[in-house]
């Protein structure tokens, strides 16, 4: 975006090969000042530095996380 603001794009895919439904947290880290502006579960800031998605995936099945974010130093 400029000399001082970088985005991207991230895709999580994953996979339950289990009979039963199970959630997944999936733990990100992000530094500096940082902002999700687009993303396809909802998130919640734990701390500074760290985001996690809480994403239900079906029995034998897959999901899949796609965020965007956007990093300032």
């Amino acid at each position: 975006v400029s000399s001082r603001v970088q985005r991207a794009s991230y895709s999580i895919n994953l996979r339950n090969h289990k009979d039963s439904a199970v959630t997944v947290t999936c733990v990100e880290h992000a530094y500096g000042s940082w902002k999700i502006v687009n993303s396809s579960q909802d998130y919640e800031k734990k701390d500074a530095q760290t985001f996690e998605f809480a994403v239900k995936v079906p029995a034998n099945g897959e999901a899949t996380v796609t965020y965007t974010i956007e990093t300032r130093w």
